[in-house]
């Protein structure tokens, strides 16, 4: 009897030593969703995705998360998001936003939750430019982020008949906020600017005037930033628009308009013979002395 004991004994040690103890399966992601996607508002496309493997060929399933922080603690189950693949919602707004997945088993299989993805919604404005009425190439229209600026296109070739590129304009009248070209912007919205053209017209005496539109400017010395006792009080001068010489006015063009030139230097003619008998070193002033 003892030695069928014996027998017995050691064939079922047998058994269990040749049969290894059962592992739970055990879950490994693979790939995480990318750490940092950015996408602007109004335009979001795009997924965030896992790949991940467990011992024993177990099923998986999926279930995706949204957070308030970078961080997959917590978190919020995003209803219908039961796949390796997550789309982003397309009704995001501007700000930052946090996902991550859990990654599950069948049974008792631990779960397992992938590194956190960050997503920042930007606004972004664009700024395009109309020629109004002008002729040469239109800017390329720029994109700007919300808050921050471009600089404005210089307006380098264009033209107008009759005309003087003046910056630019947020409407074709003229009438509404002025930008020089060239200047910094920071558009509060998506924008086209207009040309703005200064008309130009040639005087009786040949002289170009060019159109200046009319404004409003602060007058006086303090300009509220406080003074001495030279200060005088500030006040706003509005004008209406009024015609400018283009260009500096010549010794000619002032003679043909007052009929005489009392530069101490001059290139007239008549004036020749009394700078030659000018004394020797006497200093020669190259402006027009009114």
């Amino acid at each position: 009897m003892k030695k069928i004991l014996i027998a017995v004994f050691a064939m079922t040690s047998i058994l269990f030593s040749a049969c290894p103890p059962e592992i739970d399966p055990a879950i490994t992601i693979n790939t995480h969703p990318a750490a940092n996607t950015t996408v602007t508002a109004g335009n979001i496309s795009g997924s965030l995705s896992v790949a991940a493997t467990v011992t024993g060929g177990a099923k998986l399933s999926y279930q995706w998360y949204s957070n308030t922080t970078n961080s997959n603690v917590g978190g919020n189950i995003i209803g219908g998001a039961t796949s390796a693949s997550f789309t982003m919602p397309t009704n995001l707004t501007a700000g930052t936003y946090y996902y991550f997945c859990e990654v599950r088993g069948p049974g008792g299989v631990e779960p397992v939750r992938s590194n956190v993805a960050t997503v920042t919604v930007i606004i972004t404005y664009t700024v395009s430019y109309n020629l109004n009425g002008g002729t040469g190439t239109t800017p390329v229209a720029q994109t700007v982020n919300l808050g921050s600026s471009v600089t404005l296109a210089s307006g380098s070739g264009l033209s107008r008949s009759g005309f003087s590129f003046g910056g630019w304009n947020t409407n074709t009248g003229g009438t509404g906020s002025n930008y020089s070209a060239g200047s910094s912007f920071t558009p509060t919205g998506t924008i086209t600017l207009y040309a703005r053209w200064n008309e130009t017209i040639t005087s009786s005496s040949g002289i170009e005037m060019v159109r200046i539109p009319g404004g409003s400017f602060e007058l006086g010395r303090n300009l509220g930033t406080g003074g001495g006792s030279d200060v005088t009080p500030v006040s706003t001068v509005t004008l209406t628009g009024f015609y400018m010489g283009k260009y500096q006015v010549t010794q000619a063009q002032y003679q043909l308009v007052m009929g005489s030139n009392p530069s101490n230097f001059s290139s007239n003619p008549a004036a020749q013979t009394a700078q030659k008998t000018e004394k020797a070193g006497k200093k020669q002033e190259g402006m027009v002395k009114f």
